[in-house]
């Protein structure tokens, strides 16, 4: 399926996947957050697929 065709709930959940995946790179969610700069729960919302950041 080619990223034009998936669902906005699919885009989430692929976008918290790959920023969990890079969050692992990283001792301390909050200092990635902070390097981000992404308010700790947005970054949070973003990891559970709640929310989407605006292109």
């Amino acid at each position: 399926m080619s990223a034009s065709n998936r669902s906005p709930s699919e885009l989430r959940s692929m976008f918290g996947a790959n920023l969990r995946q890079l969050a692992a790179e990283y001792t301390s969610i909050s200092d990635l957050a902070r390097q981000l700069g992404i308010n700790r729960t947005q970054f949070n919302r973003y990891l559970s697929g709640e929310s989407f950041p605006r292109p």
